[in-house]
């Protein structure tokens, strides 16, 4: 197992050039103001430029676009996605003052900014499929029918002291990138994720204040993810680490990698009891309320140093995620059995267990008053491996140097199995 040391260390790391991010060469700023359009400003800005954006409300007549992992190569746009302001090129996107883009709602433009690379060419393997050197900072985005700020093929980015709200979807969403961060914004008020990293690799996530959604922050499919110092409340799950069989992309982009180390470290999750707002039977709308964070299926994940508290379920969940798909189910009077859930996962991903999943450090209060499902206590923290109700066993999970701020200060902890849940050694500090 990994030493606290070594995960501080790999903080580090993961950070190799993530300080360098936001500069971005700048050979010439163009000012937009109230009346004028942003994305007018984007068409002309050479690579390197700013963009500046100044005080006031704009609402974009929009740009239609193609996801190359929806719509393939080259894209042939059958349903019309339409952003606000469409970024293809390494700029500087930077909000002077109060500056508000605002969408329509549910029949309006369908995402707010999106910074998007030209996917991979098939017929040309050679073209570059990513830009490199983007910087989206200061934005207010409110209302649009899909997504707020979108990310698909860029690296070098910096996503920073934005505030997205009310998206029927997800807030801010770094999909297929890498070597980023997603630093101080606000996200609240989504019928999916706040913030949503996905096949991505070393992403930087930290200092945002995520609520309001069914999960605060997940990750799914990716690689070195750091998650610090996010303060993720009033969802109704607040951090979600999920299997591969909960990720959004078609499977065809997934990402050749080996997923896994994701670290969440200094977080403040608290109060993450909100009533899950989706209502469609589906995989979002069966995540059960009033849990801090929850691993389901994944693994080589450290959660240190975290304060989790006033989550009325669960203040840290880690279970094989078919198991946790069939008590949710269950929940819902669907029927599903646990050898259903593992024939039903994507091809290569049929392990359900979590392994490698270390819980260190963490500071618990007043979690698990007021259990979700049949059969399953509340707790601070709570271990659920398949090998409970005869399936595989998960391996090298441990706990260790957890406390409580209540009168009791050893938290709650349920395993089932109780083996499976072992004293973390080496972590005596």
């Amino acid at each position: 197992m990994r030493s606290f040391e070594l995960d501080r260390g790999l903080i580090s790391g993961i950070a190799f050039s993530l300080l360098l991010l936001p500069i971005i060469g700048t050979a010439a700023t163009i000012h937009v103001y109230p009346g004028q359009s942003i994305q007018a400003a984007v068409n002309k800005a050479a690579p390197g430029d700013t963009v500046l954006v100044h005080d006031g409300i704009y609402q974009e007549a929009g740009t239609a676009y193609c996801a190359p992992w929806v719509d393939g190569y080259p894209s042939a746009c059958g349903t019309a996605r339409t952003a606000a302001v469409l970024v293809t090129k390494p700029l500087a996107l930077h909000a002077s003052g109060n500056v508000r883009l605002i969408g329509s709602g549910a029949s309006g433009l369908t995402d707010g900014i999106v910074i998007m690379g030209p996917g991979p060419n098939p017929k040309n393997p050679k073209q570059p499929s990513t830009i490199s050197g983007v910087e989206v900072k200061g934005f207010n985005l409110d209302n649009f029918a899909r997504n707020g700020i979108v990310l698909g093929y860029v690296t070098n980015f910096n996503v920073e002291e934005n505030s997205v709200s009310n998206m029927q979807e997800v807030g801010i969403w770094p999909m297929l990138s890498a070597n980023g961060q997603v630093k101080k914004n606000v996200a609240y008020g989504t019928k999916d994720s706040a913030l949503w990293v996905e096949a991505s690799e070393n992403i930087r996530v930290v200092n945002n204040d995520l609520s309001a959604a069914p999960t605060g922050l997940e990750v799914t499919i990716s690689k070195n993810i750091v998650m610090e110092s996010n303060k993720i409340h009033d969802n109704t799950t607040g951090i979600g680490l999920y299997h591969p069989a909960g990720a959004g992309l078609p499977q065809a982009y997934w990402p050749k990698f080996k997923y896994g180390n994701w670290i969440a470290v200094n977080n403040n999750v608290y109060e993450n009891n909100m009533p899950n707002p989706v209502n469609d039977g589906g995989y979002v709308g069966q995540i059960p309320s009033g849990i801090g964070m929850l691993v389901m299926g994944v693994s080589d994940i450290a959660l240190s140093a975290n304060k989790i508290s006033k989550n009325n379920f669960l203040g840290i969940g880690v279970m094989d995620w078919c198991v946790g798909q069939v008590m949710a189910a269950s929940s819902f009077g669907i029927s599903l059995s646990y050898a259903d859930c593992v024939a039903s996962l994507p091809d290569g991903f049929k392990d359900a267990t979590v392994k490698s999943v270390s819980v260190t450090h963490n500071l618990f209060g007043n979690n698990g008053s007021t259990p979700q499902l049949p059969g399953i206590p509340g707790a601070d923290l709570l271990y659920v491996g398949a090998d409970a109700f005869g399936g595989p066993s998960g391996k090298n999970n441990c706990q260790s140097n957890n406390k409580n701020s209540g009168a009791t200060t050893t938290p709650s902890i349920v395993a089932m199995p109780a083996t499976g849940l072992a004293e973390c050694k080496g972590w005596n500090r």
